[in-house]
């Protein structure tokens, strides 16, 4: 299965709580949701305001 790499830019997303990571977890998923069953998120990283996705 082929694997992507997505980059989003969110602004002081270094500094979020575990419960603001845990909202922009849930919308991620729920993008990934409508796209289609197939896609699946692996893990993210985050860098300097930035999240790189798996």
């Amino acid at each position: 299965m082929p694997q992507f790499l997505i980059e989003r830019q969110i602004p002081g997303i270094e500094r979020m709580t575990p419960l603001e990571l845990q909202a922009v977890a849930r919308k991620s998923n729920r993008v990934l949701a409508d796209l289609g069953s197939e896609i699946r998120w692996i893990h993210s990283y985050i860098v300097d305001g930035r999240t790189f996705c798996v």
